[in-house]
């Protein structure tokens, strides 16, 4: 999702993005890759902010991905099965990570 509403560069943003990239020790959830560094990591929403805008700062709806491979990934699965709501305990939608 584009930062047309400035959501991204919010400070709310900043910092729950700090605290779940903290959180999983600067590892990629779907590979375990060192994210540390510039452009290395997404922190990626697990069910989409644009129609889940409650957990649009939800640690639980957020997961490290190394922003090459595994966040295209992510995506690619997700638009494939948009009905995907569920979650696993670990916050997850079934069949990820």
């Amino acid at each position: 999702m584009p930062n047309t509403d400035g959501f991204y560069s919010s400070r709310p943003w900043y910092k729950v993005r700090s605290k779940v990239l903290k959180a999983s020790g600067y590892r990629c959830a779907m590979c375990g890759a060192a994210v540390a560094g510039p452009y290395a990591a997404s922190v990626d929403h697990i069910l989409p902010r644009r129609s889940h805008p409650h957990l649009a700062l939800e640690p639980s709806n957020l997961q490290v991905l190394c922003t090459k491979t595994c966040h295209n990934s992510a995506k690619q699965k997700h638009e494939a099965n948009p009905e995907m709501e569920a979650v696993n305990e670990d916050g997850y939608p079934p069949g990820w990570v």
